[in-house]
């Protein structure tokens, strides 16, 4: 039972602990893993100190210790997701799997210590300088990378040099007659290096992706200041109708009083044409704020 435990239920805890990790670095560089590394084992020492009178063994030192391929399983623990899954799967397998993988990693050589970005500028940097001539061969590469101490399979090498090729960066030249491959660096590809290379290009995408962000939510907050600038014009001009009628209600029947001994008929016409004066005014400013509405 703790052995279908450790291989599926926190198995795939690991899992995803792996796909956090690409997500979040994009690499399996060494510099990353050790930091990853560090921060468990600095949550492993606090859950190793979690004891107590009530609690003499902690679950840290039950996993440690093979506890549980001597005593039962908690039915609780038993599933996917479950608290038990995901600590061994992250403080257990996926800490095994950084430190197997870490040691292949130093095995291979100081190249992939390096970010995937500074792996391909490291690169771009070596053809540029190189002083060959009519340019450099994949083993020649290889070669000055090693000089420098980074050693680096052809394989990956190949792959990053495709990539510079793409972006134009670097052009192979084939020399038909004695079946070499070349590969040189560009003026595009000198240009940006002398530049900064990839890490400024990442650097300055990520500075003009910040100022879109930051110019969206300026003309947001614009427009919605616009927004509510309207609401309360519409409203003001609502007000100040309801107003204007108010007052020429209060002069239509000042007016009936003054003209009640004169003439009865010309009062009341005089009233009902104020009073369809305000009526008309009112709906007037209703169509008004109804059609702003349907222009925004």
């Amino acid at each position: 039972a703790f052995d279908l435990f450790k291989n599926y239920y926190a198995a795939y805890s690991c899992l995803q602990q792996k796909i956090d990790f690409i997500q979040n670095y994009q690499s399996w560089n060494m510099v990353a893993i050790w930091e990853v590394m560090k921060a468990i084992d600095v949550d492993k020492n606090k859950f190793s100190k979690e004891r107590s009178f009530t609690n003499p063994i902690t679950e840290y030192d039950k996993f440690s210790s093979d506890y549980y391929e001597t005593h039962q399983l908690d039915s609780i623990e038993f599933r996917l997701f479950s608290d038990a899954a995901q600590f061994y799967g992250k403080y257990f397998l996926f800490h095994s799997y950084l430190r197997d993988t870490y040691t292949q990693l130093y095995a291979k050589g100081a190249f992939y210590w390096l970010t995937q970005t500074k792996q391909i500028d490291t690169v771009l940097d070596v053809i540029c300088d190189n002083p060959m001539n009519p340019g450099a061969q994949i083993e020649d590469l290889t070669y000055l990378l090693n000089k420098d101490n980074y050693s680096v399979s052809i394989t990956i090498l190949l792959e990053i040099i495709d990539n510079l090729i793409d972006d134009g960066y670097v052009k192979l030249r084939e020399d038909a007659g004695r079946n070499n491959r070349f590969y040189i660096a560009t003026f595009k590809g000198r240009f940006f290096k002398t530049n900064g290379g990839y890490k400024a290009k990442i650097i300055q995408d990520d500075a003009s992706k910040i100022k879109i962000e930051v110019e969206a939510a300026r003309v947001e907050r614009v427009d919605n200041l616009s927004v509510a600038n309207s609401k309360r014009l519409n409203d003001l001009t609502l007000y100040l109708a309801i107003g204007t009628g108010f007052l020429a209600a209060i002069e239509a029947i000042k007016l009936f009083v003054e003209l009640g001994k004169l003439d009865y008929l010309l009062s009341l016409t005089a009233l009902y044409l104020l009073s369809t004066g305000l009526i008309l005014g009112i709906i007037i400013c209703l169509l008004i704020i109804e059609l702003s509405k349907r222009v925004r």
